[in-house]
Protein backbone atom coordinates (compact mmCIF):
# COMPACT_ATOMS: atom_id res chain seq x y z
CA UNK A 1 0.00 0.00 0.00
CA UNK A 2 1.39 3.47 -1.00
CA UNK A 3 0.59 6.79 0.74
CA UNK A 4 1.74 10.15 0.08
CA UNK A 5 4.39 11.02 2.80
CA UNK A 6 2.73 14.31 4.81
CA UNK A 7 -1.13 13.48 3.77
CA UNK A 8 -3.16 14.09 6.91
CA UNK A 9 -6.60 11.88 7.98
CA UNK A 10 -5.11 8.75 6.34
CA UNK A 11 -7.32 5.32 6.99
CA UNK A 12 -6.53 1.74 6.17
CA UNK A 13 -8.13 -1.44 6.08
CA UNK A 14 -7.06 -4.37 8.11
CA UNK A 15 -8.29 -7.84 7.13
CA UNK A 16 -9.04 -9.66 10.74
CA UNK A 17 -9.04 -13.58 10.32
CA UNK A 18 -9.92 -16.34 12.84
CA UNK A 19 -7.12 -18.08 14.98
CA UNK A 20 -6.24 -21.67 15.36
CA UNK A 21 -8.13 -21.20 18.56
CA UNK A 22 -11.51 -19.60 16.76
CA UNK A 23 -14.19 -21.73 15.39
CA UNK A 24 -12.86 -21.56 12.01
CA UNK A 25 -9.19 -20.45 11.27
CA UNK A 26 -8.57 -18.82 8.82
CA UNK A 27 -12.02 -17.59 8.21
CA UNK A 28 -13.20 -13.83 8.39
CA UNK A 29 -13.59 -12.55 11.94
CA UNK A 30 -16.52 -10.35 12.75
CA UNK A 31 -18.05 -8.36 15.25
CA UNK A 32 -14.75 -6.65 17.02
CA UNK A 33 -15.23 -2.74 18.06
CA UNK A 34 -12.08 -0.79 19.67
CA UNK A 35 -12.48 -2.75 22.82
CA UNK A 36 -11.03 -6.09 21.46
CA UNK A 37 -7.63 -3.91 20.48
CA UNK A 38 -5.20 -4.62 23.59
CA UNK A 39 -2.62 -2.32 21.39
CA UNK A 40 -2.16 -0.84 18.26
CA UNK A 41 1.54 0.33 16.95
CA UNK A 42 2.88 2.15 14.21
CA UNK A 43 6.60 1.95 13.25
CA UNK A 44 8.62 4.23 11.05
CA UNK A 45 11.69 3.20 8.85
CA UNK A 46 14.75 2.37 11.55
CA UNK A 47 12.39 3.82 14.29
CA UNK A 48 10.61 2.49 17.39
CA UNK A 49 6.95 1.83 17.82
CA UNK A 50 4.81 4.58 18.35
CA UNK A 51 1.31 3.62 20.48
CA UNK A 52 -1.70 4.23 18.37
CA UNK A 53 -4.22 4.93 20.97
CA UNK A 54 -7.50 3.47 19.88
CA UNK A 55 -10.82 4.72 19.86
CA UNK A 56 -14.20 3.63 18.27
CA UNK A 57 -16.28 5.31 15.21
CA UNK A 58 -19.39 6.05 14.81
CA UNK A 59 -19.72 4.87 11.51
CA UNK A 60 -17.22 3.06 8.94
CA UNK A 61 -17.57 6.60 6.69
CA UNK A 62 -17.22 8.88 9.26
CA UNK A 63 -15.14 11.50 9.39
CA UNK A 64 -11.01 10.46 10.87
CA UNK A 65 -10.48 10.16 13.86
CA UNK A 66 -6.68 9.38 14.85
CA UNK A 67 -6.84 5.97 16.38
CA UNK A 68 -10.73 5.37 15.13
CA UNK A 69 -11.35 2.06 14.42
CA UNK A 70 -14.64 0.72 13.61
CA UNK A 71 -15.50 -2.78 11.30
CA UNK A 72 -16.24 -1.72 8.10
CA UNK A 73 -19.73 -4.09 7.13
CA UNK A 74 -20.18 -7.21 8.72
CA UNK A 75 -22.40 -8.83 5.60
CA UNK A 76 -20.40 -7.54 3.19
CA UNK A 77 -17.30 -7.42 3.78
CA UNK A 78 -16.44 -9.88 7.18
CA UNK A 79 -13.50 -9.57 8.73
CA UNK A 80 -12.97 -5.91 7.13
CA UNK A 81 -11.81 -2.95 9.37
CA UNK A 82 -10.87 0.55 9.15
CA UNK A 83 -8.04 2.15 11.18
CA UNK A 84 -7.39 5.91 11.46
CA UNK A 85 -3.80 6.47 11.34
CA UNK A 86 -2.58 9.59 13.28
CA UNK A 87 -0.93 12.29 11.04
CA UNK A 88 2.57 11.27 12.91
CA UNK A 89 2.29 7.95 10.87
CA UNK A 90 3.27 9.42 7.82
CA UNK A 91 4.41 12.43 8.31
CA UNK A 92 8.11 13.99 6.10
CA UNK A 93 11.11 13.09 7.36
CA UNK A 94 13.97 12.78 4.82
CA UNK A 95 14.98 9.05 5.75
CA UNK A 96 11.60 7.73 6.66
CA UNK A 97 10.31 5.60 3.28
CA UNK A 98 7.87 3.36 5.55
CA UNK A 99 5.43 2.69 8.00
CA UNK A 100 4.25 -0.76 9.58
CA UNK A 101 1.36 -0.89 11.11
CA UNK A 102 0.31 -3.81 13.61
CA UNK A 103 -2.64 -4.52 15.79
CA UNK A 104 -2.52 -7.02 18.57
CA UNK A 105 -6.26 -8.56 19.40
CA UNK A 106 -6.93 -9.32 22.80
CA UNK A 107 -7.13 -12.99 23.87
CA UNK A 108 -10.90 -13.45 23.78
CA UNK A 109 -11.38 -12.13 20.38
CA UNK A 110 -9.10 -15.41 18.81
CA UNK A 111 -8.05 -13.30 15.90
CA UNK A 112 -5.24 -12.41 13.66
CA UNK A 113 -4.32 -9.14 12.34
CA UNK A 114 -1.37 -8.91 10.13
CA UNK A 115 0.96 -6.47 10.05
CA UNK A 116 0.02 -3.69 7.48
CA UNK A 117 3.05 -2.00 5.41
CA UNK A 118 2.82 1.28 4.06
CA UNK A 119 5.22 3.03 1.50
CA UNK A 120 5.75 6.67 1.69
CA UNK A 121 5.68 8.17 -1.47
CA UNK A 122 6.43 11.58 -2.79
CA UNK A 123 2.99 13.31 -3.94
CA UNK A 124 1.63 12.61 -7.50
CA UNK A 125 2.01 16.40 -8.03
CA UNK A 126 5.53 15.64 -8.00
CA UNK A 127 5.63 12.68 -10.28
CA UNK A 128 3.10 14.86 -12.57
CA UNK A 129 5.51 17.65 -12.16
CA UNK A 130 8.89 15.22 -13.09
CA UNK A 131 6.54 14.50 -17.02
CA UNK A 132 5.85 17.92 -17.94
CA UNK A 133 6.29 21.00 -14.87
CA UNK A 134 8.92 23.42 -14.96
CA UNK A 135 11.44 24.04 -12.14
CA UNK A 136 12.48 27.29 -10.80
CA UNK A 137 14.89 27.37 -7.75
CA UNK A 138 15.57 30.34 -5.54
CA UNK A 139 19.16 30.52 -4.52
CA UNK A 140 19.31 33.06 -1.96
CA UNK A 141 15.89 31.14 -0.17
CA UNK A 142 17.04 27.45 -1.13
CA UNK A 143 13.34 26.83 -2.21
CA UNK A 144 12.35 25.15 -5.24
CA UNK A 145 9.43 25.82 -7.03
CA UNK A 146 7.85 23.16 -9.33
CA UNK A 147 5.41 24.89 -11.54
CA UNK A 148 2.77 22.59 -13.93
CA UNK A 149 2.51 23.08 -17.80
CA UNK A 150 0.22 26.18 -17.06
CA UNK A 151 2.55 28.10 -15.23
CA UNK A 152 0.95 27.63 -11.90
CA UNK A 153 2.86 26.80 -8.71
CA UNK A 154 1.95 23.63 -7.19
CA UNK A 155 4.87 22.89 -4.53
CA UNK A 156 7.61 24.93 -3.15
CA UNK A 157 9.72 22.17 -1.62
CA UNK A 158 13.84 22.59 -0.38
CA UNK A 159 16.21 20.31 -1.84
CA UNK A 160 19.19 19.08 -3.48
CA UNK A 161 20.20 18.98 -7.80
CA UNK A 162 22.42 16.75 -8.71
CA UNK A 163 23.97 15.04 -11.78
CA UNK A 164 23.79 11.59 -11.94
CA UNK A 165 25.63 10.83 -15.20
CA UNK A 166 25.84 12.42 -18.52
CA UNK A 167 22.28 13.24 -19.35
CA UNK A 168 20.61 12.79 -15.78
CA UNK A 169 19.84 15.15 -12.72
CA UNK A 170 18.20 13.87 -9.77
CA UNK A 171 16.42 15.89 -7.13
CA UNK A 172 16.84 15.17 -3.78
CA UNK A 173 13.79 16.13 -1.55
CA UNK A 174 13.97 18.50 1.60
CA UNK A 175 11.42 20.20 3.99
CA UNK A 176 8.84 21.32 2.65
CA UNK A 177 9.18 25.11 2.14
Amino acid sequence: MDIEFARTDQSIYLHIVQSDDGTNPGEPLTGLDNTDIDDAFYTRTRGTPQTISVSALGAADAAHAAGGFIEVDAAKAPGLYRLDLPDAAVAYAADVFGVVVSVNLAGAANGIARPKEIVLAPPMREAYWRLCGEHVYNASTGVNTFKDSEDATILERQGTWAQNGSDEWEFTWGAPA
